[in-house]
């Protein structure tokens, strides 16, 4: 029976799209996990069952699903097996066999499970997602070649010619000490030839020496083919990472993104050992094989057997620890991921009082972490010491038929001491190939995840340029961030909006008031509608330059840990008179002239030292360093007192900059030229604030609330 292949899920909401891709993996239909997730649009709620089944009809596969009422009936329907599972949390599963009361199934997280029915049962939701070809099924191969990416990274062949060259080198020289060892007892004792004592240590001083230079002069290539390559390829997939969509980031933390991306560095030693193996190992194990096979087919065959043996152990032990690597990466990396973001946060953690909890948060997320890499280390260390007990059987194995040999005149003590030297060098690179291979089956997972970044498409900032700002225009646009979903999180969504006004969107937590800005930004495409920019599809426009039209500042800005000037001029291109004209602006100027250090005052982490008020102003100040021809908004005063709203939208209106706001403040209502008052993602009425007060109940109770 053909048994499900492990496929890991590489996002927290990710595991419907790999449990998908193992049930096709088993009909041999290839699809790489983030090939599946692209091609499905998985959103940043993951994916349900009706989509699941929609996307499998595109592979050729007709899903189907049930409810169980008792798990007794899983032995019902063994014939329909794989099949998915939702188990709790709504968690998908592939469930693979039931067999004497126990039940076999894939977690696209942890592996294979074994559970007793019962145990399962306290799991199980009761919905099974079945599976079955139809007319439109056909055999596919993967489109990703999982290794592509590598191929990112500047690769130096001059160097990688002159590594494997010299490291050829370097293992011939080995082939010296096996040669020496005959000769001595074969030509110097046994011939009792002393005169030549005295040339064999000055050679083997010499040849000392030159393997000591050849293998550090290697090293030091090798240290720089790797470093060279390595932060070649960091870089391109950092770049990468900043040019892909928004969506990309909805379903995967920034913790999680930091954790793929130093895993590169992990990458470093596995890669070059395994190119060094495939040339120099492989090449070392082919000469001493025709060297060994020279001086006795007997000694030859019977090295080669314990090799057959090793290779064997080592495919079996491979195959065993796979699913320890796996549990390990993703456990280190979900701890890093937490730890990250936690830190990210610790003035919140402080002011609701939950260091600790979100410290045992962690402790338990490490913990599991370091049981996860017991194991494994367990495995490994079984593996060692297997091979230190196993290099000692070819010695004996080779002295006992070597002296049979030798007791028939077959051979001399010397080839036989010189068979045995090479059965070592024969076994060993054999095993650091082995060896190799488990490596790099180990960074096969940190491999996936980095490969569906480089598969992600960038956002496309091609299109006509348009330099001056003059009018927006939805027009019936609709929007849901749950692709195939008919609850639409903003629908039929028109308005327009003219240089020189100042609009706001009202309405209750949770309505799209928010959602409207990022399709605004295009940050997001509209599932229904257009957007036009001065009557010109966005669609048909410089994505870059349109952007460029555009400042937002929002509640909760992020800031580094940097001085004043820094935080406001990014980009550090901008003059000290511009720095000051937006921090004039922004009404920072007075907070500054106080400050110790005026521009050059440090902020603190995410700008701790500051006051509420004065990170939002610093915020407007770096919106305004760019000279925006629109500014938005989204209770991006919340925290000013209303003189100062009130000063900063009045300099900001005389600089004709055009103003968007998404607020709950009267005062900033009350300057809006129009307010679109908004309710389940629809625009219910529109007006002054006078208007909307007087001829809309539930518009005048959220105004006289604000």
């Amino acid at each position: 029976m053909k048994h499900i292949k492990f496929i890991q899920q590489l996002s927290e909401t990710g595991c419907g799209i790999a449990a998908l891709a193992m049930i096709l993996n088993h009909y041999d239909c290839n699809v790489h996990v983030a090939e599946l997730s692209k091609e499905s649009n998985i959103s940043r709620d993951g994916v349900s069952l009706k989509e699941l089944i929609r996307a499998a009809e595109n592979y050729g596969l007709t899903g189907k699903a049930v409810m169980l009422n008792s798990n007794e009936s899983l032995n019902l329907i063994v014939d329909k097996f794989p099949c998915i599972a939702v188990i709790e949390n709504n968690h998908y599963v592939v469930i693979d066999s039931v067999k004497k009361e126990k039940i076999t199934y894939v977690d696209p997280q942890l592996g294979k499970v074994v559970l007793g029915i019962s145990e399962f049962d306290e799991k199980f939701s009761g919905i099974i997602l079945f599976f079955e070809k139809n007319i439109n099924f056909k055999k596919k191969k993967s489109s990703i070649k999982r290794f592509d990416f590598l191929k990112m990274g500047l690769i130096d062949r001059k160097i990688v010619i002159i590594v494997i060259i010299m490291s050829i080198i370097v293992q011939l020289f080995t082939l010296f000490t096996p040669w020496i060892t005959k000769y001595i007892i074969d030509d110097v004792i046994a011939k009792k030839v002393n005169s030549e004592i005295s040339l064999l240590i000055f050679g083997s001083v010499v040849f000392v020496i030159a393997y000591g230079i050849l293998s550090f002069i290697r090293m030091k290539f090798i240290i720089f083919f790797e470093k060279k390559y390595v932060s070649s390829l960091k870089k391109i997939i950092v770049e990468k990472v900043f040019k892909l969509p928004l969506k990309f980031f909805d379903v995967r933390s920034g913790g999680d993104m930091v954790s793929r991306i130093n895993s590169i560095d992990s990458l470093q030693q596995i890669l070059t050992n395994v190119v060094t193996s495939i040339f120099i190992d492989f090449t070392t194990v082919i000469i001493v094989a025709i060297v060994m096979f020279r001086n006795s087919t007997i000694l030859s065959f019977t090295t080669y057997s314990l090799g057959v043996v090793l290779c064997a152990f080592l495919m079996f032990f491979l195959k065993s620890v796979d699913k320890r690597n796996v549990d390990s990466i993703v456990k280190r990396e979900k701890a890093q991921s937490y730890l990250i973001e936690s830190f990210s946060n610790v003035s919140i953690m402080k002011t609701l009082g939950v260091s600790q909890a979100i410290t045992n948060k962690w402790i338990e997320y490490y913990d599991r972490q370091i049981h996860s890499e017991f194991k494994r280390e367990n495995l490994l260390g079984f593996y060692q010491s297997f091979m230190l007990s196993y290099r000692m059987i070819p010695t004996f194995i080779i002295l006992f038929v070597g002296s049979f040999l030798i007791n028939k005149n077959a051979m001399t003590v010397g080839e036989m001491m010189e068979s045995a030297a090479l059965a070592n060098l024969f076994l060993n690179p054999l095993s650091v190939i082995i060896q190799n291979m488990f490596d790099f089956q180990y960074s096969s997972t940190i491999i996936d995840r980095l490969a569906e970044i480089t598969y992600e498409d960038e956002e496309i900032f091609i299109g006509e340029e348009i330099k001056d700002f003059k009018s927006l225009e939805f027009k019936n646009v609709s929007f849901s961030y749950s692709h195939n979903n008919y609850e639409k999180t903003v629908e039929d969504i028109s308005f327009e909006f003219k240089k020189g006004e100042m609009i706001s969107f009202v309405g209750k937590t949770g309505c799209g008031k928010t959602t409207i800005v990022k399709l605004i930004l295009s940050l997001y495409s509209p599932d229904i509608g257009e957007i036009y920019i001065n009557s010109k599809s966005i669609k048909e426009c410089n994505l870059k330059t349109y952007r460029q039209f555009f400042g937002t500042v929002l509640q909760d800005e992020l800031f580094f840990n940097d001085t004043l000037r820094n935080n406001v001029d990014l980009t550090k291109t901008h003059s000290d008179e511009e720095i000051e004209e937006a921090i004039n602006l922004a009404c920072l100027d007075d907070d500054v002239d106080d400050m110790p250090f005026k521009l050059n005052t440090h902020i603190g982490d995410n700008g701790c030292n500051l006051s509420g008020g004065q990170r939002q102003r610093l915020a407007i100040a770096r919106v305004l360093i760019n000279k925006p021809q629109i500014i938005i908004l989204d209770e991006g005063t919340s925290q000013l007192d209303v003189i100062t709203e009130r000063k900063i939208l009045s300099r900001l209106k005389n600089k004709g900059i055009s103003l968007i706001t998404i607020t709950h403040r009267l005062s900033t209502i009350s300057e809006s030229d129009r307010i679109y008052f908004i309710k389940e993602g629809r625009i219910i009425e529109t007006g002054k604030y006078e208007e909307l007060y007087n001829k809309n109940q539930e518009c005048r109770e959220l105004l006289r609330r604000q």
